[in-house]
């Protein structure tokens, strides 16, 4: 009997020690705003990208950008992160471009398309804003590259102008360690 109760008090703590490491990665619960009308999502993710990882990259790889030597470095992560090339077929000296996340990588894309339009055309007073917009949408997509963020994706597929993506990016909270 005493045998018995030993093995079911292991087997259940080894359950419960499983089943609470594979929830690390995982979207945490985002909650959602005090009024029972409004069903804004926020989300939280962690974030274990440290200043080394872009500071590290030479600003002559990254190029420039009209934003900032900082912006330039994390689009040039966020670019290396999201895509990697294969070959179409073995022994083929041709490549494609695979992109993790599309959904985020597209929306990304083309928040920074606005963002240019936007500072192409003079409005040059709002580029600090603009700026630190853009680089929480980087923060975020790097953040958030190797997590499951089932949630959050749909957010944006749901969105179709670049004002809704920026908003979807400034509902988010990076927690760090």
């Amino acid at each position: 009997m005493k045998t018995f109760l030993v093995s079911l008090m292991v087997f259940l703590g080894c359950s419960l020690i499983s089943a609470t490491g594979n929830d690390t990665m995982k979207e945490p619960e985002s909650p959602v705003s005090g009024s029972a009308e409004d069903t804004t999502k926020y989300f939280r993710f962690f974030s274990f990208t440290d200043k080394s990882e872009w500071e590290s990259i030479p600003v002559s790889k990254a190029g420039k950008h009209y934003l900032g030597e900082d912006i330039a470095r994390k689009f040039y992560l966020f670019k290396n992160l999201y895509t990697y090339q294969t070959p179409i077929s073995p022994g083929s000296p041709a490549m494609r471009t695979v992109i993790r996340k599309p959904v985020v990588y597209n929306a990304l894309n083309k928040l920074e398309k606005h963002l240019k339009k936007i500072n192409y055309e003079g409005n040059a007073q709002n580029a600090g804003q603009l700026g630190q917009t853009f680089e929480h949408a980087l923060d975020v997509a790097i953040a958030i590259y190797s997590q499951e963020t089932p949630g959050f994706e749909s957010e944006l597929e749901n969105s179709d102008s670049a004002t809704e993506i920026m908003n979807v990016f400034s509902r988010v909270e990076l927690i760090y360690p």
